[in-house]
């Protein structure tokens, strides 16, 4: 699993910023913004946040953040583990642990998008 990417701000930011470049379409979503000690005794706002090039779209935002954290390959493992009914009981206990961390990220990820294009309108 891959570390989200953040970004510190002392205001709060939009869900979107969209921008062209060079005519293509650029998009930052920020989303999971939370109040954090800015190291010198006052808070500011931490997001985690995506780039989506293209079109801004609720599949390209739910991809975006799930691969913010998970890789295809990691997905794909985690996806085939999951099918693998033969594995001790133990194991496959932390196959489905994984596959239920997975569903939650995914779960998030649609969240966002729904608030990402609600916001857009």
């Amino acid at each position: 699993m891959k570390e989200l990417e953040y970004i510190l701000s002392e205001r709060e930011l939009p869900l979107v910023h969209s921008y062209v470049e060079q005519f293509v379409n650029y998009h930052t979503v920020y989303y999971n913004n939370e109040l954090v000690d800015s190291g010198v005794g006052t808070k500011t706002n931490r997001y985690a946040w995506v780039e989506i090039v293209g079109e801004l779209t609720y599949a390209a935002i739910v991809a975006a953040i799930v691969n913010a954290r998970y890789m295809q390959d990691e997905v794909t493992a985690i996806i085939l583990n999951l099918l693998n009914t033969d594995a001790e009981p133990e194991k496959y206990a932390e196959y489905q642990q994984e596959a239920e961390e997975l569903r939650q990220w995914r779960m998030v990820a649609k969240r966002v998008a729904k608030e990402v294009l609600e916001y857009l309108r």
